[in-house]
C-alpha cells in the first residue's frame, strides 16, 4: 500500500501530514543561487544525514519536462514517478534521523547541470532521468535503477528515417547532458554514418528544430520521447510527430547523490529496495505510467517491460545487473 507518511506528490506541493515528518517546499529559481553560495567546503564534505540533522532540509532535483518521470503540474509544481521516489527516500531520511522533521526542498535542474550540482553538494538527491553510466560513476554515486528504458528517434510524419540505418548524412538533435551525443559517436565510428550531431539546451528547443527542418531526427529516451508527445507538444501538432526504430540502447535510470557518503547512500538504496521488495514501487509504477495522469488527465499506458519490471518487482533482481558501475 501507499506509505501514508508521505505527502501526495499530486496534490500540492508544500504539504504537511501530522502523521509525518516530511515536508515538501517549493523554492523560487533564485533558491539555486542561494544553495551555490551556502555550500562552503565544509558544507560540501559532511555527510547529508548530519546536514538535514541540523538544518531540516533535504535539496532534491526536478525538472519540468521529463513526464512522466519528474516535471510540473498545471501550478508549477514538481510531480511525477521519480519525484514522487524522492518523497519516499526523504521519510527514510526522517527515520533515520529518529523521525526528525525533513523539509523536501525541490530545485529546478537542468540535465546539463545535475552532476556539477550533485558533486557540489547543492542537490543532495538527483532522481528525475539520469541513466547510470561508469562514466557518471566515476564522479557521483547510483542508487538501484527504478526504470529501464532506451533511445529512440522523434521524427516528423513522413520522414524516410525509419531506424538507425536511416541516419546516414542526417542531422540528429541531442540536448546538453544528455547520453545521446555518446551513443550517436559510437554509432558514427561503428556504421559510419556521418551523422551530424546537433545540440539544444533543452527538449522545447529541439522540438522547435525538429518542427522547423534545421534537424531530421530527435535522440531520446523513449519514455521522455513519450511525454514530449503527451504534455510538450500540443495537441493539435502531436500528429506532426512520431516515434520510430528500435530502442538504439538500455538506459537504466538511477537517483544520484554525491560520491563518499555511505551514510546517505544506504538510506537511499535500502529504501528503493524496500519498496521494491513489498511492491510499493511497482504501484508507483503503475500510478504514473498506466493511469490518468496531470496535467491532461491523459495515461501513457505503458506496461512495464522485462528489464524495467525486473528493476521494479518484489521477485525481481533488481537493475543494473553490472552493480559495480554503482559502488564508490
Amino acid at each position: 500500500m501507499d506509505q501514508p507518511s508521505l505527502p501526495s506528490s499530486r496534490g500540492s506541493a508544500e504539504s504537511t501530514s501530522k502523521r509525518t515528518a516530511v515536508r515538501t517546499k517549493v523554492r523560487p529559481a533564485a533558491a539555486l543561487a542561494c544553495a551555490l553560495a551556502l555550500c562552503s567546503a565544509s558544507a560540501v564534505a559532511r555527510p547529508v544525514l548530519d546536514t538535514v540533522r541540523r538544518s531540516g532540509i533535504l535539496t532534491v532535483s526536478y525538472a519540468v519536462d521529463n513526464a512522466p518521470l519528474s516535471y510540473v503540474d498545471a501550478q508549477g509544481q514538481p510531480i511525477g514517478y521519480a519525484f514522487e521516489l524522492s518523497q519516499r527516500i526523504g521519510a527514510a531520511v526522517s527515520k533515520a534521523l529518529g523521525g526528525r522533521r525533513v523539509t523536501i526542498k525541490p530545485i529546478r535542474v537542468d540535465p546539463a547541470d545535475r552532476l556539477r550540482l550533485v558533486e557540489d553538494g547543492a542537490i543532495q538527491l538527483e532522481c528525475s532521468a539520469t541513466t547510470i553510466t561508469p562514466e557518471r560513476a566515476r564522479r557521483v554515486s547510483f542508487s538501484p535503477a527504478f526504470y529501464v528504458g532506451g533511445a529512440r528517434l522523434l521524427v516528423l510524419r513522413g520522414s524516410a528515417i525509419h531506424g538507425v540505418d536511416d541516419l546516414g548524412g542526417k542531422r540528429v538533435i541531442v540536448t546538453t547532458g544528455s547520453t545521446s551525443a555518446e551513443l550517436l559517436r559510437r554509432l558514427n565510428q561503428q556504421k559510419h554514418l556521418n551523422i551530424g550531431v546537433l545540440l539544444a539546451d533543452n527538449h522545447e528547443r529541439a522540438i522547435e528544430m525538429l518542427r522547423t527542418h534545421r534537424a531530421d531526427a530527435f535522440a531520446l529516451d523513449d519514455i521522455l520521447l513519450a511525454g514530449l508527445m503527451s504534455n510538450l507538444i500540443s495537441s493539435r501538432k502531436r500528429d506532426d510527430f512520431e516515434i520510430v526504430g528500435a530502442p538504439l540502447s538500455e538506459e537504466a535510470y538511477g537517483c544520484m547523490i554525491r560520491k563518499s557518503d555511505p551514510g546517505f547512500r544506504k538510506v537511499v538504496d535500502d529504501e528503493i529496495e524496500r519498496l521494491r521488495r513489498t511492491g510499493e514501487l511497482r504501484k508507483l509504477y503503475h500510478r504514473w505510467f498506466e493511469t490518468p495522469i496531470p496535467p491532461r488527465n491523459v495515461s501513457f499506458d505503458l506496461k512495464a517491460n522485462p528489464q524495467t519490471e525486473r528493476a521494479i518487482a518484489p521477485e525481481g533482481a533488481g537493475w543494473p545487473a553490472d552493480r559495480s558501475i554503482r559502488n564508490d
